[in-house]
C-alpha cells in the first residue's frame, strides 16, 4: 500500500516507519564498502606513484652520474693535450726523465715522463703524459719530442 506518493511501501505505523529507518541503515552500509574499496584504490595508486617516482629517481641519478663521467674523462684528455703541449716547448732532456707539469685543477695529477725512442737515438724520445684523478689513471698519451 502506498501511503505518500513517494514510490516506496510505507506504513503509516511506527513500525512501519522504523523499517524505512533500517532499510537506510543498510544502505549506509552498502556505501561504506564503497569507502573500503575507496580506500584500497587510493593505496595502489599511491604505491604504483611511489614506483614511478622511485625509477624517475634512479634514472635521474644515473644519468648524473654518467654526465659527471664524461666530464671528468673529458678535463683528463684536454689537461694531457696541454701537458704534452707544454712538455714540447720545454727543453729536451735526455731520457730517462721528468718535465715539468702545469698546475691541475683540484683532485687531478699529472706526470710527463720521456722514455728513449727506438734505443739509440738521441735526438728523438717519447714523452708520455698520465693524467689521474681520485689515485686511478684516467688518461695516457703519448707524443715523440725532438731534441733541436
Amino acid at each position: 500500500m502506498l501511503c505518500c506518493g513517494c514510490g516506496r511501501h510505507c506504513f503509516a505505523t511506527p513500525g512501519g516507519l522504523l523499517i524505512e529507518l533500517r532499510t537506510k541503515t543498510l544502505a549506509r552500509y552498502a556505501h561504506g564498502d564503497q569507502k573500503g574499496s575507496v580506500i584500497l584504490e587510493a593505496v595502489i595508486a599511491v604505491a604504483i606513484l611511489a614506483f614511478v617516482l622511485v625509477a624517475a629517481a634512479r634514472a635521474l641519478s644515473a644519468g648524473s652520474i654518467g654526465v659527471n663521467t664524461v666530464n671528468n674523462h673529458t678535463t683528463a684528455q684536454n689537461l694531457a693535450r696541454s701537458q704534452l703541449a707544454y712538455a714540447q716547448g720545454e727543453t729536451y732532456c735526455a731520457p730517462p726523465c721528468s718535465y715539468p707539469t702545469i698546475v691541475p685543477p683540484t683532485g687531478y695529477t699529472i706526470t710527463a715522463s720521456a722514455t728513449s725512442f727506438l734505443g739509440a737515438d738521441t735526438h728523438l724520445e717519447y714523452v708520455t703524459v698520465t693524467v689521474s684523478r681520485d689515485g686511478g689513471s684516467v688518461v695516457q698519451i703519448t707524443g715523440i719530442k725532438v731534441n733541436r
